[in-house]
């Protein structure tokens, strides 16, 4: 399945997924498909802003969001990226300004589609928001989280610290295996299971 977020923004949904009857999760596996150069996972990115394209469209949101590291504002302009940003290893500033330019027009860089920070969350999904404590988008992660307990919104922030971008699925990182298994239990408890 194919949906458009926002002009020029088309993302591939393989990982939205019905788990169990009735219930969906948005989980951290859409990719971009703007420009063939971009294929760069957005998924924090492009799960909530699946879900906040549910709730526009008055459909049912999924059961919960996991949003792993999420880029939730494409303003690029947070004290994590300007600290962590220049010289990170996984994700630095200049590659960043280069995915946000295949995924979106600077026009439309304030869309809540594009940028889920700037968008209505009281309607959100129960979510849970994994960050990285040296991670560029740590701050995105953190306001994301921030909003939603301001919108009265179920979330679950967990921060890693020392732990860069994606820590969780570097192998043999132990903060990374306890990640996934925190991942896993909020899904199974989300689910029902």
């Amino acid at each position: 399945e194919v949906v458009r977020l926002a002009e020029g923004v088309i993302v591939a949904l393989p990982g939205s997924r019905q788990l169990v009857p009735g219930r969906r999760i948005v989980g951290a596996t859409l990719r971009v498909a703007n420009l063939e150069k971009a294929r760069r996972a957005l998924g924090g990115n492009a799960s909530a802003a699946v879900c906040l394209r549910l709730i526009a469209a008055r459909e049912t949101p999924p059961t919960a969001a996991l949003l792993l590291c999420p880029w939730t504002d494409m303003a690029l302009d947070s004290d994590s990226l300007r600290r962590f940003g220049p010289d990170d290893g996984v994700l630095d500033t200049e590659i960043m300004s280069w995915f946000r330019d295949c995924y979106v027009r600077p026009e439309n860089w304030s869309d809540p589609f594009a940028s889920p920070l700037r968008g209505d969350l009281s309607a959100f999904p129960p979510t849970l928001v994994v960050v990285g404590g040296i991670d560029p988008l740590l701050d995105d992660g953190v306001r994301f989280a921030r909003k939603l307990e301001q919108a009265g919104r179920k979330v679950e922030l967990q921060s890693y610290a020392g732990m860069p971008h994606d820590f969780m699925v570097f192998p043999g990182i132990d903060a990374g295996e306890r990640a996934v298994a925190s991942i896993c239990a909020f899904a199974r408890s989300a689910l029902g299971g």
